[in-house]
């Protein structure tokens, strides 16, 4: 098994503020982004305020091969940056101590999608491999997940068993951040 991408940072469209009163370090200035940050476990998440578009507006990705020339433009949909890895201290960096709420790292990055076999295609063509797919209606209606690694990350890919005619998005919509955790 060949390593794939790793997840570098995620930004958010959220004040800084608010991760403060939920307990987390932020570091207001930094040498390498004029936004404040939170590094968790070797992500940092950059937030952009919430001044402008909320919620997860794009990650930042490292290609598993050091020679590998950063693609550009976005994945089906998700709005994605690669970067060199030695832009990105933080990802090999030895962890750090808790933050004040005791969180020490990012666990997975959810994305959802109307057509979860084309998002898998498109992530294996840029070096994910699809770790587990399991079929599911524990949630509600029936839904596909599929599993890939991004570094330490997991990276959850959830959507319908399969695509239909009568979403409202299909065929055109991509996909989509749903959540970190």
């Amino acid at each position: 098994m060949a390593p794939g991408p790793t997840l570098s940072t995620l930004h958010i469209g959220d004040a800084p503020s608010a991760w403060t009163q939920a307990g987390f370090a932020v570091a207001t200035r930094t040498d390498d982004f004029r936004n404040p940050s939170v590094v968790l476990g070797g992500v940092r998440l950059v937030l952009h305020g919430d001044g402008g578009p909320r919620g997860l507006l794009r990650w930042d990705l490292i290609a598993a091969a050091a020679d590998e020339r950063p693609r550009p433009g976005d994945l089906d949909g998700l709005p994605t940056a690669w970067v060199n890895g030695k832009e990105a201290p933080w990802v090999s960096s030895a962890p750090t101590d808790a933050h004040p709420n005791g969180i020490t790292g990012l666990d997975h990055v959810v994305i959802t999608s109307p057509d979860v076999a084309r998002t898998t295609s498109a992530l294996a063509e840029v070096g994910f491999e699809a770790r587990r797919t399991r079929q599911t209606d524990d949630y509600g209606a029936p839904m596909r997940q599929v599993f890939f690694w991004a570094g330490k990350v997991i990276v959850e890919l959830v959507g319908p068993l399969e695509p239909t005619a009568t979403a409202p998005t299909l065929p055109d919509a991509g996909a989509g951040f749903f959540a970190w955790r």
